[in-house]
């Protein structure tokens, strides 16, 4: 199905918790009544660490978190990462909380801890997730 002329068209975000995939909007949705947590910076240091095999792709290369951290003034200049090197610059809303599973794993915002990190930032606005979200929520 297409959009109206002009219209973005809306791109699905996903998140994975327990096994389960997520549509990351009606998380969001869910989790408005949830209170902002601010939490220490510290606590999402394995966001950046060498264990975290998370990735993001570009041109055919790969890349990880703790490698955008260390190398964030070099990446700028590249071509193959300049656009994801400005969407965490530019991009992001770093008021939009961080949301978490109930035992504090981060289901959806790996790129704000990032950009928190490369600021020098001593705490992340987050929400966490009871244990047993509806079935509803689980992406189709």
């Amino acid at each position: 199905m297409e959009g109206s002329p002009g219209q973005k068209e809306k791109r699905f975000e996903s998140g994975y918790l327990d096994g389960k995939r997520y549509d990351v909007d009606q998380l969001y949705k869910f989790a408005e009544g949830i209170p902002i947590e601010e939490l220490p910076i510290e606590q999402f240091s394995s966001v950046i660490s060498l264990e975290n095999e998370s990735e993001y792709l570009s041109d055919g290369k790969r890349i990880r978190p703790h490698e955008i951290v260390e190398r964030w003034e070099e990446l700028q200049s590249d071509p193959v990462w300049s656009g994801l090197v400005n969407h965490i610059a530019n991009v992001i809303d770093l008021e939009r909380p961080v949301l978490l599973s109930h035992a504090g794993h981060v289901i959806d915002g790996q790129r704000r801890i990032i950009r928190s990190f490369i600021e020098g930032r001593t705490s992340v606005k987050a929400k966490r997730l009871p244990e047993n979200l509806p079935k509803s929520l689980e992406a189709k």
